[in-house]
């Protein structure tokens, strides 16, 4: 025994493991407090994290239907003189939307004359049917939807509106919510609602499958604190949050269904029954429901008891294979340090292949020829992820010069786009400075008006480019329902401020020009001055008050401003790209340049040529440097009849 002892490797391996096991000794007293608590938290993290996974399942469905409402809604308007088309209009928006159940549309009392105080059509899935689907007339007077939530609700909030669940007899004949869209005539007055069913179990379903643990459950009440989803199906629409746990000892229960109510996340713990649990509880704005589950601590705790016995087992292998290895290390030489030397400078030249010295012994010679072929292996992962970095922004690369073409695709580009019309000749140049970019222009003639805009999105690129796209989409719907520009600028900024997390906002110039009298309406959010070209009275900026930009804050008014536009007389609007244009000793192109190059063409009364004009003066005076900022020009030309 005493040969043994004297034995270095023996001795200093004990020493190891001396050392080792008082370390592992005083680590266990601190794991064992920090373990349950990291285990905890752990829980908590994982169940929030589910929880806010079918949220925003159920809200993005909900968002879905909303959508799908709003777009059928504009093509029933589109219609409302061709009733026989509704039926498809409706069809196609289920076949597009599985989620949706059914759909109902409902119209004001004698609307249709011929139809009656009622008529309202139901359509649904019927997988008994060809086609799938369901189209009944149901309006009459035992089911005088004109009463109903659905339908009434609405109309008294004079907006768009999430029912309360319930049982609808005579229409969907199961357990729904109804997502309610007002349906307008020409003269902006409600003539209809049209109703989108989303089936209740569906819901149910989706709630009661978030299970973190085996003796979990989930439930989902309602505004009112109705249970919409729970493991007991009689409590169902049938009973309160409230009144089912009134009698629960543990009076913090009340404060979870509180806090649920009022559209809180958060979680708790409690005694559900005696039984000491965790809550964890997350709202779904977009329609006031709440979800929450809830698990046993006996679950969570289990995980902790395994966790133990396994970092036990683990140490004690750990301590016993510490010995045996720190005993064999001790023994050896690290003798192949110059072989390993040799292979390093090979590998360094570039050959990555080439082999390391095998290493039977298991000490730190042994870690080192690990480290060698780790190195080995990094470099040469390097090199390839390198080749595929490459391959990538290559692929980038290819994907926004797509994106441009799709943008510069949503912009009107045909020129002149009213050859027909004797009162305009009108021209646009758009010239991003990155692939895509933010700026737009957009213009289109109804009832013998011409609507146009010019905006500039904050920021560059694929950012700006998305509010861009938005922007220029909700210009042409927001306009086709309403003449006055401030109108159209304050309901597109409450659209962009919507949910703008982002901080981004748009400066806007609408003008609405009466073609045949030359009255021109504008409301400038917060773009650059128009500049009035006339053959007559000169160049001279359109006087325009200053309202805010589009995005910042929601709710916000806008003024109109009125001017008549003689024969002859152009307006030119452009981007701030155009008058910010820097050369390379960093001047800018300015409003002056500007006004001095439209008053050198002050008589030219072709659009093309008065833009191409001002674009070579701005290429001429930034001679070649770099575009830093988005390029947009639009001139209407308000034409002398002939």
């Amino acid at each position: 025994m005493s040969i043994i002892f004297r034995s270095f490797s023996t001795r200093l391996s004990l020493l190891i493991i001396a050392v080792t096991g008082v370390l592992f000794a005083l680590s266990f007293v601190l794991y064992f407090y920090l373990a349950k608590k990291a285990i905890v938290t752990e829980v908590f993290q994982k169940s929030e994290y589910q929880l806010t996974n079918v949220t925003k399942s159920i809200d993005a469905i909900l968002a879905s239907a909303e959508l799908s409402a709003a777009n059928t809604a504009y093509h029933i308007e589109q219609n409302l003189d061709n009733p026989a088309a509704f039926k498809e209009i409706i069809a196609n928006m289920l076949i597009s939307n599985p989620d949706i159940y059914g759909s109902g549309l409902g119209f004001e009392p004698y609307f249709y004359p011929n139809e009656g105080e009622f008529f309202m059509s139901y359509t649904q899935y019927d997988n008994s049917l060809i086609d799938g689907l369901s189209f009944e007339i149901v309006g009459n007077e035992t089911y005088d939807y004109h009463t109903m939530d659905w339908y009434l609700i609405p109309k008294l909030l004079e907006k768009s509106y999430w029912s309360e669940p319930y049982y609808d007899e005579g229409a969907g004949n199961i357990l729904m919510t109804t997502y309610s869209q007002l349906i307008y005539d020409k003269n902006n007055k409600v003539v209809g609602v049209l109703g989108i069913d989303i089936s209740l179990d569906w819901f149910s379903q989706m709630v009661l499958a978030n299970k973190p643990y085996p003796n979990s459950y989930a439930f989902m009440l309602s505004r009112n604190a109705y249970y919409l989803a729970h493991r007991e199906n009689n409590r169902i629409l049938n009973e309160t949050f409230f009144t089912a746990t009134g009698d629960m000892a543990d009076k913090q229960v009340k404060d979870i269904g509180e806090d649920m109510i009022a559209q809180k996340g958060g979680s708790k713990t409690f005694f559900n029954d005696d039984i000491r649990s965790y809550v964890f509880y997350e709202p779904i704005p977009r329609i006031g429901w709440s979800i929450a589950t809830v698990s046993q601590e006996s679950d969570v705790m289990k995980q902790f008891s395994q966790m133990s016995i396994l970092v036990w087992i683990t140490a004690s292998a750990s301590l016993i294979l510490l010995f045996i290895l720190s005993w064999l290390t001790i023994r050896k030489l690290a003798t192949p340090l110059r072989e390993f030397a040799d292979t390093a400078s090979v590998v360094a030249q570039g050959n990555f292949d080439t082999p390391i010295k095998e290493i039977k012994s298991r000490d730190e010679m042994y870690e080192l020829r690990k480290s060698f072929v780790n190195m080995q292996m990094s470099l040469k992962n390097y090199i390839n992820e390198l080749k595929e970095t490459t391959v990538a922004r290559e692929r980038i690369e290819s994907e926004l010069a797509i994106a441009h073409q799709i943008q510069m695709g949503m912009l009107p580009k045909v020129f002149p786009p009213f050859p027909n019309c004797e009162d305009i000749d009108l021209y646009a140049l758009l010239e991003p400075a990155k692939e895509v970019g933010g700026d737009l222009y957009d213009f289109f003639v109804k009832n013998d008006k011409l609507y146009f805009t010019v905006g500039d999105a904050s920021g560059k690129g694929v950012p700006a480019s998305l509010l861009m796209a938005v922007t220029s989409s909700l210009f042409r719907s927001v306009a086709s329902h309403t003449e006055r520009p401030e109108q159209i600028l304050e309901l597109l900024n409450n659209s962009i401020s919507e949910n703008n997390d982002a901080n981004m906002f748009i400066t806007l110039f609408v003008g609405v020009l009466d073609l045949k009298t030359g009255v021109l309406d504008y409301a400038n959010g917060g773009h650059n001055l128009p500049v009035i070209v006339s053959p007559t009275s000169g160049v001279h900026f359109l006087d325009s008050k200053a309202n805010i930009a589009l995005g910042i804050f929601d709710g916000m008014s806008f003024e109109a401003q009125q001017i008549t536009l003689q024969r002859g007389e152009s307006i030119f609007i452009y981007s701030d790209g155009l008058t910010e244009a820097e050369n390379s000793a960093q001047e800018l192109y300015s409003d002056q340049r500007l006004i001095d190059t439209l008053k050198s063409i002050v008589n030219t009364n072709n659009p093309q040529n008065v833009i191409n004009i001002v674009k070579q003066s701005v290429d001429k005076f930034v001679n070649g440097n770099e575009q830093s900022d988005d390029l947009t020009m639009l001139i209407i030309n308000y034409k002398t009849q002939s």
